[in-house]
């Protein structure tokens, strides 16, 4: 188990210390603003570990927050939860408008501690899922290993062609909907 957060807090290091804006991420632009309305709750299950995850980018969860476990459960099937929820945060580099000052601003999404709009309270500044990357009738998030849970169509920003809505797409091996 300690293995499996030491690599995901690893790759969360990694990719949020060297993701820079690029050309490539210009295409996502034209996505549609997240909405918490989209979100959606899966349980991986692997070896012997269960976890739940949400397409907002949390994993696991605190079982007294009303979500039912598994957290992080080892061996599988034991109730044995050993993790809190976790996610990834976001941080970017921005010259403030009007002073010049440089600032880090952080996003994430994440049960407590978060920011709202100080107009409207029921507005969490939070990372939310976007429409297009789930099939809208599954309660659960895409996962490569139920086909019934992929969109009918790929969101266009992915750039991929018609011939991809069948197929899932995973380091160029093509698995076909059953």
């Amino acid at each position: 188990m300690k293995k499996i957060l030491l690599i995901f807090f690893t790759l969360s290091t990694v990719i949020l210390t060297y993701a820079q804006p690029t050309a490539e991420t210009e295409k996502y632009r034209e996505d549609p603003y997240g909405d918490p309305i989209y979100r959606k709750k899966g349980i991986l299950d692997g070896n012997l570990v269960r976890t739940t995850f949400f397409n907002d980018g949390q994993v696991g969860t605190w079982v007294s927050t009303g979500y039912p476990g598994p957290s992080g459960e080892w061996p599988k099937g034991t109730q044995h939860n050993y993790m809190d929820g976790c996610t990834p945060l976001v941080v970017s580099r921005v010259v403030a408008p009007g002073n010049g000052q440089i600032i880090h601003p952080v996003e994430t999404s994440y049960r407590e501690e978060i920011d709202e709009d100080p107009l409207n309270p029921n507005i969490k500044w939070v990372t939310q899922p976007v429409p297009g990357y789930a099939n809208s009738s599954s309660e659960e998030p895409a996962i490569s290993t139920k086909s019934n849970t992929w969109p009918a169509e790929w969101p266009s920003a992915l750039n991929l062609t018609s011939e991809w809505n069948r197929f899932w797409y995973d380091n160029l091996i093509l698995t076909e909907v059953d």
